[in-house]
């Protein structure tokens, strides 16, 4: 069973959307934002720091980033009942940093239950080797930050590179 799920990761993570041939991941999320945007019922912010700074990010970087935000934005618009959701993209030099937040009606963490949805966010925080952060609390909305420390990203021949510049690695050698 485990090596069908590892098959099924491996194609789901071939499966690159066309979009990101011709289109930078600042764009591709303006488009996001407004073709989900829900004027009178949700609205969705976008704010990328700078703004062009992530045009040099993989597409397999920018395809994980994408869809931590689908999934986050999904989870605020299906479960959260948010008026406002804001998406936050900062890139300082090798270090990106994601918050999702929303003033929905959040939930108590302390259950340890954790659905689909999060699993799935945990699991690609993962694949960047980057940490997650949850804030929420009921009737206090939900915030979800990831931070993504590009350098710690390895390099090879397999995975095609998830960064598309060379860095020093923990071993100090060109990756």
């Amino acid at each position: 069973l485990q090596t069908l799920q590892a098959e099924v990761r491996g194609i789901s993570h071939d499966l690159m959307p066309p979009i990101f041939k011709y289109a930078s991941l600042s764009e591709i999320l303006q488009d996001y934002v407004y073709q989900h945007n829900q004027p009178g019922q949700t609205e969705l912010e976008l704010l990328l720091e700078p703004e062009d700074n992530f045009d040099n990010l993989s597409q397999k970087v920018s395809l994980e980033i994408y869809r931590i935000v689908q999934e986050a934005v999904g989870n605020s618009l299906k479960h959260a009942q948010a008026t406002l959701v804001k998406i936050i993209l900062v890139r300082e030099d090798n270090k990106v940093k994601l918050t999702v937040s929303d003033n929905g009606r959040g939930f108590e963490q302390q259950t340890g239950k954790t659905g689909i949805g999060l699993t799935i966010i945990k699991e690609r925080v993962e694949n960047l080797r980057g940490t997650l952060t949850l804030n929420s609390a009921p009737e206090k909305g939900t915030e979800l930050i990831v931070e993504i420390d590009l350098e710690n990203l390895e390099t090879s021949k397999r995975d095609n590179s998830l960064f598309t510049t060379d860095y020093v690695n923990r071993d100090n050698r060109l990756g």
